[in-house]
């Protein structure tokens, strides 16, 4: 059974898990126990993989449908806490994306004038 995951989600995720069995960087099977579940919705369950050989982590979406079974996972440097913890923030606004631009660009713009000096 996987660790962290209620014995409900199992067969789903184990079904899952079929799809990704091997960890794309060292190629050793997962062990079921080294798998978080994240998130659960309809269908979809977001999971949080630890390779018990070389301790690279994955991210992946486990989707059930009427039509089958699908997965999309990337490697990831976050430990499922991070993950959660990122669930909880805000998303990024253009004001954010506005506000480093500038404060990069400001910044930038000091260093050159320090420089030409």
């Amino acid at each position: 059974m996987c660790a962290h995951v209620p014995s409900s989600d199992n067969t789903a995720i184990e079904e899952g898990m079929r799809l990704m069995r091997q960890c794309p960087r060292c190629q050793q099977e997962y062990a079921f126990d080294n798998i978080d579940l994240i998130e659960a919705d309809t269908g979809a369950h977001l999971v949080h993989i630890t390779c018990a050989t070389c301790t690279s982590s994955m991210l992946a979406i486990i989707m059930v449908t009427g039509f089958g079974m699908s997965s999309v996972g990337m490697i990831t440097d976050l430990h499922a806490i991070d993950v959660r913890r990122l669930q909880q923030t805000p998303p990024l606004t253009a004001d954010d994306i506005l506000g480093l631009y500038e404060a990069l660009h400001t910044r930038y713009a000091v260093e050159r004038s320090l420089v030409q000096q």
